[in-house]
């Protein structure tokens, strides 16, 4: 039954104009798919250099994703976490795969667009591989492109975006920890936005690598966020699944994991999970979504195989969401 969770097919497609400036608004264009509801999907780590980069260069971007492409279709909104650069400049990674600084050529920001991205958060620790000059770059090509990005390597600038979707505004907040673990300017960028803001997002890139545990950090900051003004936080950073928590209603998603990469040492590693956010009028509803990759292409998992990732999923969830989560895919909160 737990197949169920890998097979939800999601509705939607928006584009979104770009800017550089805190809070500009973007308006979702095709948000008139959905007549009551507003559907956002998210998806974890992608990093499009090194053996990724080899593959779609040899098969193309489309061979990647081909086997899931359903879960872009019909989407107001589709976000993921760029864990590199989009820059003119030669990938060193390709050639040396111990330095760990990743550049995508400029046509991977059409590529990303013609899946469905509308935006990106930034704020992780390889938006500065090439320095401020290659962070500024791939602003400006995902821009060119209409895809939308927030968060920055310091969590001093570009923290958030606004986007409208059915007369409702949606904010996206990225925060970085490893480079500027202080919450500080993320808390204020929460309180100062939340007037501006119907429901407010946290892409927050944290935690420990490979742990499938939060580690008391991520609790205590996700904790925060939510008191500052958080409707939802979304993890990424360990490369790994971590739990789902709800706290005072909100849910805290500490780590989707791997959306498309090449670390295929491990089961753990290949498994990611996709949250499809359906906001209602008194409702939101997170439908969850598997997907494992190897050899950098992506697929839905077969039965079984998910099943200990399921376990971390729901290992902090009450019996009540952990059934539905387990027999439905999904579960609801009040908003």
């Amino acid at each position: 039954m737990r197949l169920l969770i890998l097979i939800l097919i999601v509705l939607g497609l928006g584009v979104a104009v770009s800017g550089r400036t805190s809070t500009l608004i973007y308006q979702a264009q095709n948000s008139f798919l959905h007549e009551s509801s507003a559907e956002i999907l998210f998806v974890g780590d992608m990093m499009l250099d090194r053996n990724v980069r080899r593959v779609a260069e040899k098969q193309g971007f489309e061979y990647l994703i081909a086997d899931v492409k359903s879960l872009f279709d019909d989407l107001d909104l589709t976000i993921g976490n760029l864990e590199g650069t989009i820059t003119e400049n030669e990938s060193i990674a390709i050639k040396n795969n111990k330095i760990l600084r990743f550049t995508f050529d400029p046509s991977v920001a059409t590529s990303l667009l013609s899946l469905g991205f509308d935006g990106v958060s930034l704020a992780n620790n390889h938006a500065y591989d090439f320095g401020e000059e290659g962070y500024e770059e791939t602003i400006n090509n995902l821009g060119e492109e209409g895809i939308f990005s927030f968060g920055s390597v310091l969590n001093n600038e570009n923290q958030s975006r606004r986007v409208n979707i059915k007369d409702e505004y949606v904010c996206f907040v990225g925060y970085h920890e490893l480079y500027n673990p202080n919450i500080d300017s993320t808390v204020r960028e929460i309180q100062t936005i939340e007037s501006e803001c119907d429901f407010t997002i946290v892409l927050a890139h944290w935690g420990v690598e490979y742990s499938t545990k939060e580690s008391k950090s991520q609790r205590e900051k996700g904790y925060v966020f939510v008191d500052s003004g958080a409707d939802l936080i979304i993890g990424t950073h360990p490369h790994v699944i971590q739990p789902i928590e709800i706290y005072k209603n909100k849910a805290i998603f500490y780590s989707l994991g791997n959306f498309i990469f090449d670390q295929d040492f491990s089961l753990e590693t290949r498994q990611g999970l996709t949250v499809r956010l359906v906001l209602s009028d008194d409702r939101v509803t997170y439908k969850i979504i598997g997907i494992e990759m190897l050899k950098s292409k992506l697929y839905f998992p077969e039965e079984n195989s998910f099943d200990d990732a399921m376990d971390v999923i729901t290992s902090k969830l009450s019996a009540e969401h952990k059934k539905r989560v387990l027999f439905e895919g999904e579960f609801s909160l009040p908003r």
